[in-house]
Order: C-alpha cells, then structure tokens, then sequence
C-alpha cells in the first residue's frame, strides 16, 4: 500500500489491506480522534473521590489592582504588610517591653544606690571598730566589778513612785562627785514616738538603727548630768500629761551629741543598768541579784 504523509502503514496481517477497508479504518481513527472519549471521562474528580480545586481567576481592577473572585484579597502595590489593628497590638507590645526595660533599670539604680551607701556606712564604723581589743574595750566599762561598785552608790527607788508617779528617777554616782548623771523611766508616749522617728530614717543597716535607737532612748531618760540640766524634750500640757515634739527633741539630742563620745558609750552603759533596776521593782526577788 502506498504511504500517506503523517499517517504511516497500517499492516493487519501477511498480505496488504484492501484500499476500500483501509480508507474506511482512517474514517474511524478520525472520528475517534473528533470525539476526543478519553477527555469526556476525565472530568474534575480524581482517584479518591476527592474534587479538583477551582483555580481563582484574577481580575484587574483599576490601576493594575489583582483581585480573586474567590478567596484572599491580594496586596495590592504600595498596600501596607500588616493590618492596621496587627501594627497597633504590634506597638502597645514594644512600648510596654519599654516600660517594662526602664523600671527594671531604675529599680537595679535604687539597689545600686542603696549598696553604695551601705559600703559607705560599713566603712564609717569600721573605723571605730577595735577588732581583737573589742572584748578588752567593754570590759572596761561594762563588768560586774565596776556594775556592783557604782550601785552600791545609789540611792534605792521607790516603787510606789513607779506606780503613783508613772516614773522613778535615780541619780547614779558613776563618779563619785565628779560624774553623775540623773536617769528618769520612760513612758509609752517616749517608746512609740521614738519608734516612729525611727521609722523616717534613711538608713536602714542593723548597727546603724541599733546605735540611734539607744542613743535616743538615753535622750529621752537623761536629766541633767552633776545637777546641770539637760534641754527638756517634752511639752507639758494643762491636764498633767506631756507629749513629745521634734523640736525639743532636736535640741537635746543635738547637746548630747555635742559631749564626747566616751561619756555617751560610758552613759549609755549607766543607763541600760539603771533600766534594769527599774525592772527589778516589779520583782523584789531580783533586787538583790545585780
């Protein structure tokens, strides 16, 4: 059989195939091809059931602006990242990681601060500190010898003065005629008023606080020293009583520590004596025990 341009032999057996077959064959494969059977099966559902996805067909808007039919909008030139809700959760987040930065950097100054004055103190005391002579030091002042000689000296208090009176006083011959200090008992109004004087100190190290309550505690119970009297630091009222002013206070305080710093430790001895005698009024069993 003769070839035909882009068809090729068609070849069925031994022999060649009549012309009248072979032409009515090629109107077959034509019309097969025409009918095109293998797309009309395909269809959009694939192995699985499972349906193809509508690809979405953009449009143009004004200005070159791509949009879906279906589905997410697309950014557009120029269009913003974020939406505007997004960029302002966005800022509220970093200005408070901010806030958040600067109190913790102001707190770690205060405590900084706080260290350094700390230092500063420790080091002021260090310089009165006698290390292994510590001991020896106290001693000095502070034994049972000179505690039971210097009592021996004083004149008893009266309990009925603690009771009728509110108060006692003792003079204390720590000297006999050369160093004498008059000491009084507080009362309630001394104790919480130096509490709350306390309470506005900017210094808070254990030695410090300890050293200034004491101090002020022998403000408070020291009269006069050899019959020269100290400043009073008490308003008297019109009913009997007394109340406690800064003021007054200030000035006593600033006389006492005006004296040398071996007659305040040497009266702050005295007076922690005194304080206990007061005590032992309450229990006349302990007054023979000093």
């Amino acid at each position: 059989m003769a070839d035909q341009p882009g068809v090729g032999a068609i070849n069925l057996g031994g022999k060649e195939i009549d012309p009248t077959d072979e032409a009515a064959y090629r109107a077959k494969i034509a019309a097969a091809k025409a009918a095109n059977p293998l797309s009309a099966l395909k269809g959009k559902e694939v192995l699985g059931g499972v349906e193809k996805p509508q690809m979405p067909v953009f449009q143009k808007r004004a200005q070159g602006e791509a949009v879906a039919q279906d589905g997410v909008v697309p950014r557009g030139p120029g269009a913003p990242v974020l939406r505007p809700e997004t960029a302002q959760q966005l800022n509220e987040a970093i200005k408070a990681g901010k806030e958040m930065e600067k109190a913790a950097g102001e707190a770690k100054t205060a405590e900084e601060q706080k260290a350094a004055e700390d230092s500063r103190l420790a080091e002021i005391f260090a310089n009165f500190d006698f290390g292994d002579n510590r001991s020896q030091v106290d001693r000095i002042l502070d034994n049972k010898k000179r505690r039971t000689e210097i009592e021996a000296r004083c004149k008893p208090m009266d309990f009925d003065d603690l009771l009728m009176k509110d108060e006692v006083s003792q003079r204390v011959p720590i000297i006999a005629g050369k160093f004498e200090p008059l000491f009084r008992s507080i009362v309630p109004i001394e104790t919480l008023y130096l509490k709350q004087r306390m309470s506005r100190e900017t210094i808070q190290t254990d030695q410090y606080m300890g050293e200034k309550y004491n101090l002020m505690l022998l403000c408070c119970s020291l009269l006069d020293i050899n019959g020269t009297p100290l400043p009073d630091h008490r308003k008297h009222t019109s009913d009997g009583l007394f109340e406690v002013e800064d003021k007054l206070f200030d000035e006593k305080m600033k006389a006492l520590m005006r004296k040398s710093a071996y007659i305040i430790a040497d009266l702050g001895v005295n007076y922690s004596w005194f304080d206990i005698r007061v005590r032992k009024l309450l229990n006349p069993d302990e007054l023979g025990n000093s």
